[in-house]
């Protein structure tokens, strides 16, 4: 039920009644270290980026007895790799409860690592030393009992908010990089959104400099559907460009970087008949790609795969058209499959053949969306990635309804609010309003990767809710919004709605 919150005539902290705020709809779960609970570690505290004052990273382990493992931390510094906290402390110990803490940023450098992940190892395992490396070594990811990562938002990176999610635009720094061999400019002439929510991406340049797009995630989905809804025809894209709608993992050594694709291309070959495909990698495998063909006619195409632990469906559908295909083919082992772990979407577009589009002229693709839809087993409304990850049992109805923190908040609540099941401090509260003549202020818990409306009604009897704020956002714990004035009205109500997220 969403909190109400009556404006007060005279400024004073929120009455204990009214001290939580609960209208939730997003992604999280519960704690419960139940018998039998799956092994996983989830982060309760990030440091923000790029700030000096809050260094230290926290979290909780499920499943697994605290006395017999440990934490070994990494952080990634542009496209380097390093042992956090200290070569000299390499894993850190964790308390009878699961908790546990560490500094992530001993020297100030490492305030602007842009991923971390935590990964939880036996108690006598001696960790190599990651210094500088381009991804996390076989080692030490192989002996992990569970692994959590996470992505920072840089505000010096190009990024911006489209269809519900937050994204990343890649910049090689005028360095000629994979895929193609080709430049990549984070300028709006090759990535951006229109008035009306589009998404454009383009090939730009002329003679023998073309600059290309790219841009990804912020954080990882893990197994579900993934939508994409392009506006344009796939024909007649030039010959020597590429789409690419795909999972990638920067932070692994795995030879095909958890790549599952959905790509737009003819290869460098105009006549080819086909002009799409469908592709877990590594492609070169019998069974590991299905070439399609799109009719020039399908300008609007919704493409997605349904990634789930025994395999990958694919599907594009359009007026009068659609294309099937399923991963591993029926009756046969599937020995590369991806497995979920630190994955993140990428969009790009890019040339085949750095020499340029074949007709010499700018390329563009516009997508109208993207959405995900986590695998949720038991139909509780909590996916069961998140359901693992807390140690809850992903076919088991009844535990999202439980309060394991006993702080109010059901693990749904918990699960839509991004507050931590296992600690009764974390939840989504409206903290203090105040009153300074005409000027209302409200300050609530929040989380960055959250939008949250305010919302308003002069009743509580079968009220007809307004939205007076909308799309609120912050990246502090707490946001403090001014409210609307209610002028002389004899009552006014206030409620905070967090958003469903996509």
């Amino acid at each position: 039920m969403p909190s109400l919150l009556r404006a007060a005539p005279n400024p004073s902290p929120l009455p204990p009644a009214f001290r939580r705020a609960l209208v939730l709809l997003a992604l999280l779960a519960l704690a419960g270290q139940a018998a039998g609970a799956a092994k996983s570690i989830v982060l309760t505290h990030v440091p923000a980026i790029r700030q000096s004052v809050d260094k230290t990273l926290a979290g909780r382990i499920y499943g697994i007895d605290p006395a017999t493992v440990r934490i070994a931390l990494y952080i990634q510094v542009g496209e380097a790799w390093w042992t956090k906290p200290s070569f000299s402390k390499p894993l850190t110990a964790i308390a009878a409860d699961g908790s546990w803490s560490a500094t992530i940023a001993p020297v100030a450098s490492d305030t602007s690592a842009t991923q971390i992940v935590a990964l939880v190892v036996p108690a006598g395992f001696v960790p190599p030393d990651v210094a500088g490396e381009p991804w996390l070594p076989d080692t030490v990811t192989q002996a992990a009992l569970a692994s959590v990562a996470v992505v920072r938002p840089d505000p010096l990176r190009h990024s911006f908010h489209w269809s519900g999610h937050d994204w990343a635009v890649r910049d090689s720094g005028g360095q000629r990089q994979g895929p193609g061999d080709n430049l990549f400019s984070p300028s709006n002439a090759n990535v951006f959104v229109d008035a009306a929510g589009l998404l454009h991406l383009r090939i730009t340049g002329s003679a023998t400099t073309w600059d290309c797009a790219e841009l990804q995630l912020y954080r990882p989905l893990g197994y579900g559907r993934y939508r994409f809804r392009t506006a344009n025809a796939c024909d007649p894209l030039d010959a020597n460009a590429v789409l690419g709608l795909f999972t990638w993992s920067d932070g692994t050594a795995d030879p095909n970087y958890r790549e599952i694709d959905i790509e737009w291309s003819r290869w460098g070959e105009p006549r080819d008949p086909t002009n799409a495909q469908f592709v877990v990698q590594p492609y070169e495998p019998a069974g590991h790609r299905q070439r399609i063909t799109i009719p020039a006619a399908v300008t609007e195409l919704a493409q997605e795969f349904t990634w789930r632990t025994t395999g990958v469906d694919f599907l594009a559908t359009g007026a009068g058209y659609s294309a099937a295909w399923s991963y591993p083919p029926a009756g046969t082992a599937s020995p590369n499959l991806p497995e979920s772990r630190d994955e993140r979407i990428h969009l790009n577009l890019w040339l085949n053949r750095n020499t340029g589009p074949r007709n010499g002229q700018p390329v563009e693709v516009v997508l109208r969306s993207f959405s995900f839809q986590g695998v949720d087993t038991d139909g509780d409304g909590v996916p069961d990635a998140w359901e693992r990850a807390h140690g809850l049992e992903p076919a088991v109805a009844t535990d999202a309804l439980r309060d394991d923190d006993g702080d109010g908040a059901t693990n749904l609540d918990e699960y839509l609010a991004g507050t931590d099941p296992a600690d009764a401090a974390s939840a989504f509260r409206i903290t203090r309003y105040t009153r300074s003549g005409t000027t209302h202020e409200l300050t609530f818990t929040a989380r960055p990767d959250r939008l949250y409306d305010i919302e308003t009604s002069a009743t509580l009897a079968a009220a007809p809710w307004a939205t007076a704020i909308t799309g609120l956002s912050g990246s502090s714990a707490t946001i403090t919004t001014a409210l609307p004035d209610p002028g002389q009205a004899p009552h006014a109500f206030y409620r905070v709605r967090i958003q469903p997220q996509p």
